[in-house]
């Protein structure tokens, strides 16, 4: 997702969403309206730090410049969503004028506030037609209450990988299909070892890329919100449900 902070850089909404297939805007006073020929220069913040990943955003960087001269972006890498609510918060010249995002965590925050411009305007002058371009899930994820304020960057595909060698020398003839019946065979997989172990069914720990909470939780179909949008996970029993199973 990303946001526009100066007036003159909503002139590259449009180029920037081509470019990253994500964009929103911010404290600009600028619109779908502005002349997208003026010469302008925008900050486009990033999440990734991997050599190969810079290489490649800054390859589509120079694409884009080629493919617009009149824009020209300077591009900072390793950006976390708590930067950006940070800048969103200082506001100023020194605030990015395009971010991606690697979650979708805060997008009801960054529509609802208005921190993001509405990229409806955007869209429709590009004749971008959103239902046509996108999949439905990271259409509904990526606006809020009818306000779209970010889109798509990527898209995963998720799988479960397990050890058949593993599973066979434990009795265990399939894959689970349950959360229940998973955690029954990371039990019969896990192996002790002293006062350890020598191999583990499944780590539980929230780590890594994908053990996380707000994964795991969407198995038990949680609410985050009530009706009238006040958190509710110390009442709903799925919460409750998911930290027992873990």
């Amino acid at each position: 997702m990303s946001r526009l902070t100066k007036a003159a850089a909503a002139v590259a909404a449009t180029a920037a969403i081509s470019l990253l297939a994500s964009a929103c805007t911010g404290q600009s006073s600028g619109s779908a309206d502005d002349d997208a020929s003026k010469d302008v220069s925008i900050t486009f913040w990033h999440g990734w730090t991997a050599p190969n990943e810079l290489k490649a955003i800054n390859d589509n960087v120079a694409r884009f410049e080629k493919a617009h001269p009149n824009i020209h972006v300077k591009v900072q890498g390793n950006i976390t969503d708590d930067k950006i609510n940070q800048a969103l918060r200082a506001g100023g010249s020194k605030a990015p004028d395009v971010v991606s995002s690697f979650t979708t965590d805060n997008v009801g925050q960054f529509c609802s506030s208005g921190s993001m411009a509405d990229l409806g305007p955007f869209l429709t002058k590009s004749k971008i037609d959103p239902a046509a371009t996108f999949p439905k899930p990271m259409l509904e994820y990526t606006q809020f209450n009818g306000t779209r304020c970010t889109l798509p960057l990527l898209g995963d595909a998720y799988g479960l990988y397990y050890n058949k060698k593993a599973f066979a020398a434990a009795g265990i003839s399939a894959p689970p299909k349950t959360m229940s019946e998973f955690k029954a065979d990371a039990i019969k997989l896990t192996k002790s070892k002293g006062d350890s172990y020598s191999q583990l069914g499944f780590m539980p720990n929230f780590h890594g890329y994908e053990s996380t909470t707000t994964h795991l939780a969407a198995q038990w179909g949680v609410k985050y919100f009530d009706a009238s949008g006040k958190s509710q996970v110390a009442k709903d029993p799925g919460f409750a449900k998911m930290f027992g199973w873990q």
